[in-house]
């Protein structure tokens, strides 16, 4: 259709069952939102059916939504609903964080990212905390100094050498 370069819009309409397995074909809302990107004049649209849907009430939504803007549409207890992306507030309620002061964590995974956001983190929320931080491979210089660096941030960190997968290493640590 498209490589006919056709002047008008169109229009193409999947019907899906909303229960079971049906409900997987609606992910096609994505196919055809990015075919839409692609092209302007290509318009889709996903309805959703119940399973016991007669063919002439389903021929008889096609046509009603064939005139909608709305992309994802599905009925339930013969009622239309579409899907819409609403902003919500943010809750100006403060969020409990999890760090306690003198608190004391293990982190496992090394030095590595997570480990110094999450040592970050802690130590900018918590006062006089200890982190230990533990990974297979040993302390070289730059982890050394990325201790230290972190360390100056404030609270006590170490560093352990340990394979979390070796019971008798655990069990020492």
């Amino acid at each position: 259709m498209m490589k006919n370069k056709r002047k008008e819009n169109i229009l193409i309409q999947i019907v899906v069952v909303k229960q079971n397995e049906g409900r997987l074909f609606s992910g096609f809302s994505g196919l055809l939102k990015t075919a839409q990107l692609e092209n302007p004049k290509l318009r889709g649209q996903i309805i959703e059916v119940d399973q016991e849907e007669e063919t002439g009430e389903v021929v008889k939504k096609l046509e009603e939504n064939s005139y909608s803007l709305d992309y994802q549409i599905r009925y339930q207890n013969e009622k239309r609903y579409v899907m819409e992306w609403k902003e919500i507030e943010d809750s100006q309620e403060k969020s409990s964080i999890p760090w306690k002061d003198q608190g004391v964590y293990l982190i496992t995974g090394g030095i590595g990212g997570l480990g110094r956001i999450f040592t970050r983190e802690i130590i900018s929320k918590a006062k006089d905390t200890t982190i230990i931080l533990t990974g297979r491979s040993p302390l070289n210089e730059e982890k050394r100094g990325t201790l230290k660096e972190l360390e100056a941030k404030g609270g006590k960190i170490e560093y352990k050498q340990v394979d979390v997968t070796d019971k008798k290493g655990i069990a020492h640590l």
